[in-house]
């Protein structure tokens, strides 16, 4: 071995190119070069500052000599004794010029040069080129007077030229210092550090290359090592030439442990139903499990090597961005969250993501995704969020019609007996206050529209279903719609045959189709030519919706207009929202158009892409004809009400609003009507068994009181031909009460008309 020592060294050693010896000295020398930098920058200040500060401790010293005798001859304008003066006064060499100004500026006397050395160097060094001026005050008598100015201009020059040779030579002093102990260092460092460290270099190069007699050899440490950091390093080496062996066999038992774990992770990876990738920390994607291409319709190689951002909506983008640095940082306050993707078809998935740190160490090199498909469950819970909001809008606007529709039935009836009085009473040229008078009641009928779309929406409107085919329907309404729509947009409609019947409330549809027509020509910009399809077809199935083999026929409004984004989809259906400039629009038309269609026990659905359009889908149960449906009650045509005459027939009338009684009163009253007014069932009871009225009108939901319709129980128990009519500003208070025997025939608002209708419907038959 000590043979095998002695003939490598001088191998080994010239192999090393760059010695660790020469890298300290290199480093040092660095180290060495910036404090003489420093403490030469350090000394230039020094002087800088001292030569300056001397400079003008000088002149100041000179000035307060000079003054008083300057005082004097500016005083006695005495042109020699001023020379005099200044000569002696240039003659040090830290002034250059001097001059003594007399009181009106003119000359009293100077001396040297009043040119000033004004060279780059000279102006870095005193950029203020400073002039000293002092003031000539001369005493007489207790009295000062200002007599002139003594001037002073340093020699600049001369206090360079000192800066510049003290740096010099400090300079001089610190380089030598600098290179001595540089060579000290580097002749110490060789000695005590590079050496050793060969010498155990050459001692571990010459072990024999076999494992086992790396793991029983030794190296020797020096003497002279044997209590410092070489003896230590040595010491160090031979433990683990010992435990080398040992690391081995362990080594190779890991490897065979990590090969069957390997095997059984991909097995499970290869067979689950969620998407497992490994992503670096940029996104992009190192490895995926066969899961994608159920999920996302993509193959094994279209993913490998792209990055996930390609596969996620553009909104959802940034989020998942912020879910990998947070994972990253260790900052994630969620362990999951649901981002939107797309699948190759261009379907828009759901995916309840979670991100993890895939190697478990300090640096991250990738990270473990794991995405599971939420789509239809996340649909469901949103829909029932949806549902049970509308649920709680639409029982307040339920609450807020009743009172304005009561509120409403006053206003307009008032107007109209206003309207009936004046008529009666064959008031000359009326023409103006009747204008006024209907205009009024215009705007009280508006009141009452916006009343009945606040009820669309809450699907508490009052419908008249009725069996018909919904092909029909649109192609009568195609005419109109194309005047409403206008030139700029065409509409056609892609009809499937033999769809069937729906039994739904005609009318509704109709309002609903032109509403949504409507809505599509306004999202289509104006310099593009629109295009609205009304598609129909038959189908058992509803997106994210259970139809237990029932039929559907599905209604599609199609445009190619600017689509709506997501942000805005999740909200286009809640009443009073709308992205339309104001006054071009109320947020009602969408809200009115989903509560129709969920009243009439159908599904509502709106696919929309920016850029390209939206379709919204409506699904209406289909009607099968068994039998004829029953025809609608015959609808009495308006008759002019003014001459209709009561003949003194006795009317009660139930009412627990009084505003509300008392104009119904007056209109009766009006109409020659015997009216008995009461506010609560116990006083109806008692003027019932008093008067025996030829009719009676209640209401049907009573504050604090039976119901309209157990008021009528009792009373038909009492005499079942007795006429009643209901009356009501709720809209649909039969099944809010489950009560089927009765219905509610004058809806509030209701006009004088309305009124004389029904009472001829019950009294002149």
């Amino acid at each position: 071995m000590h043979q095998d020592l002695a003939s490598k060294p001088q191998k080994k050693t010239s192999a090393i190119a760059n010695p660790l010896g020469k890298k300290f000295s290199r480093l040092f020398l660095v180290y060495l070069a910036s404090i003489s930098l420093i403490a030469s920058a350090v000394f230039f200040i020094y002087s800088y500052n001292k030569q300056k500060t001397a400079l003008f401790t000088t002149i100041n010293k000179e000035i307060a000599s000079t003054v008083q005798s300057a005082s004097l001859a500016a005083y006695t304008i005495d042109k020699l004794v001023g020379q005099h003066m200044l000569d002696g006064l240039v003659r040090r060499q830290e002034i250059s010029h001097a001059r003594v100004l007399l009181e009106d500026s003119s000359m009293l006397a100077q001396s040297g040069s009043l040119a000033i050395n004004q060279d780059s160097l000279t102006l870095l060094l005193f950029p203020e080129l400073k002039k000293f001026e002092t003031d000539l005050i001369f005493d007489i008598r207790d009295n000062s007077f200002n007599v002139g100015k003594l001037i002073i201009v340093p020699n600049y020059a001369e206090a360079k030229n000192t800066i510049l040779h003290n740096l010099t030579n400090g300079l001089i002093l610190i380089f030598l210092i600098s290179m001595i102990l540089y060579f000290a260092i580097r002749h110490l460092i060789n000695k005590e550090l590079s050496a050793p460290v060969i010498a155990l270099a050459q001692q571990i190069s010459s072990f024999e290359e076999t494992q086992q007699e790396r793991s029983e050899q030794q190296l020797d440490i020096p003497a002279k090592h044997q209590n410092d950091e070489i003896g230590y390093l040595i010491e160090n080496f031979n433990s683990l030439f010992r435990s080398l062996k040992e690391t081995k066999t362990y080594a190779s038992n890991i490897e065979d442990t990590l090969e069957t774990t390997e095997a059984q992770y991909t097995a499970m990876v290869a067979n689950t139903f969620e998407i497992f990738m490994r992503l670096t920390e940029n996104g992009e994607i190192e490895f995926v499990n066969p899961a994608i291409k159920d999920i996302l319709k993509y193959s094994l190689n279209e993913v490998i090597n792209t990055n996930i951002k390609e596969y996620i909506i553009a909104t959802n983008a940034e989020e998942l961005q912020n879910f990998i640095n947070d994972s990253i940082s260790g900052a994630a306050q969620e362990p999951t969250r649901a981002l939107h993707f797309k699948t190759k078809d261009g379907e828009e998935r759901i995916l309840s993501c979670s991100i993890n740190n895939a190697l478990g160490i300090d640096k991250i090199n990738s990270l473990l995704f794991i995405a599971r498909d939420i789509t239809k469950s996340y649909n469901t819970e949103m829909e029932l969020r949806q549902a049970q909001k509308l649920e709680s809008i639409g029982k307040l606007t339920g609450g807020i019609a009743h009172d304005f529709n009561n509120i409403l039935t006053i206003i307009i009836n008032n107007i109209e007996l206003v309207q009936s009085k004046i008529k009666k009473a064959k008031i000359a040229d009326d023409t103006p206050m009747q204008n006024l008078l209907e205009t009024a009641l215009n705007a009280g009928f508006t009141g009452a529209d916006l009343t009945a779309r606040l009820l669309a929406f809450a699907r508490n409107q009052p419908l008249n279903p009725d069996s018909f085919r919904p092909n029909e329907r649109i192609k009568n309404i195609i005419p109109l719609l194309e005047r409403t729509i206008g030139n700029n947009t065409g509409i056609k409609a892609a009809l499937d045959n033999d769809i069937g019947h729906v039994k739904i409330d005609r009318s509704q549809f109709e309002n609903a189709i032109l509403n949504l027509c409507i809505n599509a020509r306004d999202a289509i910009p104006p310099a593009k030519r629109g295009e609205i399809i009304i598609r129909t077809s038959l189908t058992n199935e509803i997106p994210n919706a259970e139809t237990s083999g029932q039929s559907y026929i599905l209604v599609e409004i199609i445009d190619n207009g600017e689509g709506i984004s997501p942000e805005n989809l999740k909200k286009v259906i809640d009443p009073f929202f709308t992205t339309k400039d104001i006054g071009k629009g109320t947020g009602l038309g969408l809200s009115m158009v989903y509560g129709f269609v969920h009243q009439s026990k159908g599904h509502f659905n709106i696919i929309s892409t920016l850029g390209e359009g939206t379709t919204i889908q409506m699904y209406f149960p289909k009607h099968d004809l068994l039998q004829s449906d029953p025809a609608h009650d015959h609808v009495i045509e308006d008759e002019t009400d003014a001459d209709y005459d009561g003949n003194g027939k006795v009317i009660l009338i139930l009412e627990d609003n009084a505003t509300v009684a008392d104009i119904i009163e007056k209109l009766l009253q009006d109409m020659n009507f015997t009216v008995i007014k009461t506010n609560s069932s116990t006083h109806a009871f008692s003027a019932y068994d008093q008067h025996k009225p030829d009719i009676i009108l209640s209401d049907v939901l009573l504050q604090n009181d039976i119901t309209g319709f157990q008021f009528a129980d009792e009373i038909l128990a009492k005499d079942p031909a007795q006429l009643i009519v209901h009356m009501s500003g709720y809209t649909d208070p039969e099944n809010t009460l489950k009560n089927t025997a009765y219905s509610v025939e004058l809806r509030k608002p209701f006009r004088r008309s309305d009124l004389v209708q029904i009472l001829r419907k019950k009294l002149d038959v």
